[in-house]
C-alpha cells in the first residue's frame, strides 16, 4: 500500500516537471528572410539592389510587416507593394518601405513584391528596383 501511494505521488510530479522544461528554445530567425541584403562594395557601385524583409513562415490568420530596402546611396521613392500570389491582403504601408500584410486563414504559400523608384536620374521612370519574398505557412 506504501508503494502504491509513492507511486500515485511521483507519476503526476514526473509528468509536470517534464511539461515544464524549455532545454530546447524556439529559434526565431528561422522564421525570417535569410537571403543577404545590399551592402557589399561591387553592389553599391555597379548597380541597384533591393530587398524585401520579413517573415518566410506565417501563421494564417495573422498580419506582419516587411521592409523594403535598397542599398544606401539610393534613397527609394514611393514603394509599390504587390500581393503576386496567395490568400494575403496589404492592410497599409503603401508608398512606404514598410507595409502589414494580413494572411488569410486558408493561406498556405504565397509571394510579395516591393517596387522602389529611386528617382536618381530626370526620367522619373528610371531605376526601378524589384524584389520578392516568398511566404509560407508554419
Amino acid at each position: 500500500m506504501k508503494k502504491l501511494k509513492l507511486l500515485l505521488f511521483a507519476i503526476p510530479f514526473i509528468l509536470f516537471s517534464s511539461c515544464n522544461k524549455t532545454d530546447n528554445p524556439v529559434d526565431e530567425s528561422m522564421y525570417y528572410d535569410q537571403d543577404e541584403n545590399c551592402g557589399t562594395p561591387t553592389q553599391k557601385i555597379k548597380s541597384t539592389c533591393c530587398d524585401v524583409d520579413g517573415r518566410i513562415l506565417v501563421e494564417p490568420g495573422k498580419s506582419y510587416n516587411y521592409t523594403y530596402k535598397i542599398n544606401e546611396k539610393l534613397t527609394p521613392k514611393n514603394i509599390n507593394w504587390t500581393v503576386v500570389s496567395g490568400d494575403i491582403k496589404l492592410v497599409n504601408g503603401q508608398g512606404t518601405d514598410t507595409a502589414t500584410f494580413s494572411f488569410g486563414k486558408n493561406f498556405t504559400t504565397g509571394k510579395i513584391s516591393g517596387i522602389g523608384n529611386t528617382g536618381q536620374f530626370i526620367d522619373i521612370n528610371c531605376c526601378d528596383c524589384q524584389s520578392f519574398i516568398d511566404i509560407s505557412k508554419l
